[in-house]
C-alpha cells in the first residue's frame, strides 16, 4: 500500500505540474513567437521540440528531486489506520 500511495502522489503531482507548466509556456510561447520567427528554419523545430518538451522534464525534475525524496523520508511505511469504502 505504501508503494501505491507513492506512485499516486507522485503522478498526481506530476500531471499538476506538466498541465501548470503547459499553460505558462503557452502564454511564454504567445509572447516571444515574434522571435520565432527570425530564427533560421533548419533549427526552428529543435528548439520547439525543446519548448514542447520543457513542463514535462521541469515537472519530472520536481517529482524526482523533491516530492518522492520528502514522501519518502516522512510518510511512515506502516500505519495501523484501516481503509473504509467511503
Amino acid at each position: 500500500m505504501f508503494y501505491l500511495l507513492g506512485s499516486a502522489l507522485s503522478f498526481a503531482v506530476l500531471f499538476l505540474l506538466i498541465g501548470v507548466g503547459t499553460l505558462l509556456n503557452l502564454g511564454l510561447f504567445r509572447l516571444t513567437s515574434r522571435k520565432l520567427r527570425g530564427i533560421d528554419p533548419s533549427k526552428l523545430p529543435d528548439r520547439l521540440f525543446l519548448i514542447h518538451l520543457a513542463p514535462f522534464l521541469v515537472a519530472f525534475g520536481i517529482v524526482l528531486g523533491f516530492v518522492l525524496p520528502a514522501f519518502l523520508k516522512l510518510e511512515p511505511p506502516s500505519t495501523r489506520e484501516g481503509l473504509s469504502r467511503y
